[in-house]
């Protein structure tokens, strides 16, 4: 047999196959592709209009889509709309379509009709709303509704990472279906972050006459009832905090069924809320048993001030996340005490311990500070005596030497007494610190440094004092103020020695609570801090709490995979990647995987999960994982299939889970639903190996 080629030959058939299809009638055409022929022929592709609603803008209409063959809303401009509003019109359908988020309503078509007015086609859901959901009176359905709060607070922050303010929030633009399906709708007001300055609003004719619940269109912008003092002040300057006094009165609204401010007249109405004039949730409705912490969430989203308000969406529904998986809120602060209590329940031994020392510190500080009062007493009146008596007569000179070495041992006495209590004040700023730093980061930083300043005054050279101050100053990221600390070099403590030579890689930062560094800067400083030694990994958790907390938008990922590969300590063999837009991060190690800080020197002990948003969790590892690592986070799916082994021994409440995927015959289902906890019903995927 020759092994030679067999030369190609062209196959004729296809040509002559194509050459057929062209010549095709139509009625050949329609045997071969007849969808694409009734395609063709649709002339008019939206029809069978049926009226929905209609507003102070437009009007929405459900229609069928002739070539997508599926029902829509259209939304068209009202008729008695002339051309001015045309922009405002195109300007809503292109901020919904910039957004994307499953709780928000989506864009399809943008274009104009044959009469040359415009309109936009979009999601068609069902006719209910979140007003039609609210029965205050059934308290059963007030963690649902709480749920769904949560939900909308997610959206409007999605919408501000993206710049954009939705200044029309209210129950009747959210809706939700039996199913749980929650979607922002209405954003006819809407304005991108770079357009909400001064000054800039536009002022439209036709203003309603009926308030109620109608958005106005006119020189004041928005509903009466849910609108932030700011939208009726003219010149005041709108920002992510309006939506946050909406969001407010929504949660207002479904805790008690009404809007925070109301009134019969119109003009009344608009002064109550210029003033943000309500009475407290609690005691105005207390047939609803509404807790203090939520009534506490609206008091600080609906302030007058928005310096007052919480700083966006983001941190509102943070504090509305901690309300439903039993933490304090930081509406409840400063007194303090609500968050103290919860703290106490959760780490009954070690504050018992610390408060016993803390009460037995104050009492010797009071007792200190008296008797130094009173030897200042003693002191000034045997000088007064003595002095008397050296001018009495030469006689009592003796005496008068003798009074005068009392006076002297007396103010060794006292200088011995200041030693003491600045010592017993260094004392307690350390304690103070270890107690509040991860539960008020920015107020504790500010106390410490207080105490420690006030002990340096008494004895500027106590070492423990000086060691609080370089160390907050450090938290802050303020090294530049850390070296200025005069004989911190000199100290005893090699971990204040460690943030003195860390101080001295960056003495330029002069960071602050309002001024916070770039995520590189950031970056840099814990890669730098993983290297130290002693170890500082629990100096930097405290310091990426300080920040994330300081910080209005959180923790930038980068810091956390960061921080992440400084905790678990073997670059060599661990990986991490953080998809920003879906939130899914996955975890790579050929050890164990550490994701709760447990380092000595006051490693908190908590997920590091908290400081990012986390909704797909994937875990690979050749070591162990606990599961209870991940106690209170908010992962919707957890995938630990590529764990060699899992560890479940406590119960870990997971309040957004809703699938979890593991390796068949890695941990028993069974085991998996006696622990776990969430406000889902969640589901487990077993995978083959």
């Amino acid at each position: 047999m020759s092994d030679e080629p067999v030369p190609y030959q062209p196959d004729r058939r296809l040509g002559r196959a194509y050459a057929e299809a062209n010549l095709l009638d139509p009625a050949g055409m329609e045997g071969i592709c007849p969808d694409f022929e009734e395609l063709r022929r649709i002339q008019e592709r939206y029809v069978d209009d049926t009226l929905l609603g209609t507003g102070s803008l437009k009007q929405v209409w459900k229609c069928w889509d002739a070539r997508a063959m599926r029902w829509i809303a259209m939304a068209r401009l009202r008729e008695d709309r002339g051309a001015e509003y045309y922009d405002l019109f195109v300007h809503e359908a292109r901020i919904i379509s910039s957004l994307n988020h499953p709780n928000i309503i989506k864009v399809y078509n943008l274009g104009a009709d044959s009469l040359g007015r415009p309109f936009f086609t979009m999601d068609l859901k069902g006719d209910s709303t979140l007003a039609d959901f609210v029965h205050p009176l059934d308290p059963g359905q007030r963690r649902e509704l709480l749920a769904i709060f949560l939900t909308i607070c997610e959206a409007i922050a999605h919408a501000h990472e993206r710049g954009v303010l939705h200044l029309d929030l209210k129950p009747e633009n959210i809706q939700v279906d039996r199913l749980g399906e929650v979607l922002v709708c209405d954003w006819g007001l809407a304005k991108r972050t770079e357009e909400a300055t001064i000054d800039d609003e536009p002022t439209y004719p036709g203003q309603t006459e009926s308030i109620g619940n109608l958005t106005l269109m006119g020189e004041v912008r928005g509903t009466p009832g849910y609108m932030a003092p700011e939208q009726v002040t003219p010149g005041a300057r709108k920002d992510k905090r309006t939506d946050v006094f909406a969001l407010g009165c929504i949660l207002h609204y479904i805790l008690t069924g009404k809007p925070p401010i109301i009134s019969n007249s119109k003009e009344e109405l608009i002064e109550k809320t210029r003033t943000a004039e309500f009475t407290h949730p609690s005691k105005q409705f207390p047939q609803f048993n509404i807790p203090e912490s939520l009534s506490a969430v609206i008091l600080k989203a609906c302030a007058a001030d928005p310096a007052e308000r919480y700083h966006s969406a983001a941190e509102l529904s943070s504090d509305m996340r901690k309300h439903l998986t039993g933490y304090a809120t930081q509406a409840e602060d400063p007194s303090f005490l609500r968050a103290a209590r919860f703290f106490i329940m959760r780490h009954r031994l070690p504050v018992l311990i610390s408060m016993t020392s803390l009460l037995a510190i104050g009492g010797i500080s009071a007792w200190l500070l008296n008797d130094l009062q009173q030897e200042r007493q003693r002191v000034a009146s045997e000088k007064q005596r003595a002095e008397a008596e050296r001018q009495k007569a030469a006689d009592y000179a003796s005496e008068a030497s003798m009074l005068d070495s009392l006076y002297q041992k007396e103010v060794k006495t006292r200088e011995s007494s200041r030693r003491q209590l600045a010592s017993k004040l260094a004392r307690s700023a350390n304690s103070l610190k270890n107690l509040g730093i991860f539960k008020s980061p920015v107020r504790t930083v500010s106390e410490v440094e207080e105490l420690a300043q006030l002990a340096l005054q008494l004895n500027p050279v106590d070492n423990i004092a000086r060691a609080e101050v370089v160390s907050m100053r450090c938290l802050q990221l303020n090294f530049k103020g850390a070296l200025e600390v005069e004989g911190i070099e000199h100290t005893q403590s090699n971990f204040t020695l460690s943030l003195f030579e860390l101080a001295k890689k960056f003495p330029d930062y002069a960071f602050s609570n309002s001024h916070r560094p770039t995520t590189e800067q950031l970056t840099d400083y814990i890669r730098a801090a993983g290297e130290m030694k002693p170890d500082l990994t629990a100096h930097i958790e405290r310091t990426l709490y300080y920040d994330h907390v300081a910080r209005e938008n959180g923790l930038p990922y980068p810091a956390f995979i960061a921080f992440l590969e400084v905790v678990n300590r073997h670059p060599k063999t661990f990986s991490s990647e953080y998809e920003p837009k879906t939130k899914k991060l996955t975890i790579q190690s050929s050890e164990n995987i550490v994701t709760v800080n447990l380092a000595r020197g006051g490693g908190s002990g908590e997920s590091l999960f908290r400081f990012i948003k986390v909704n797909e969790l994937v875990l690979q590892c050749l070591g162990r994982y606990d599961l209870h690592d991940l106690d209170g986070q908010s992962m919707e799916t957890i995938n630990v299939s590529g764990c060699s082994t899992l560890l479940l021994n406590k119960t870990v409440t997971l309040p957004n889970l809703k699938k979890i995927i593991i390796r068949e015959g890695q941990i028993s289902p069974e085991r998996l639903q006696q622990f776990i906890r969430s406000q889902y019903q969640w589901e487990v995927v077993i995978v083959k190996e």
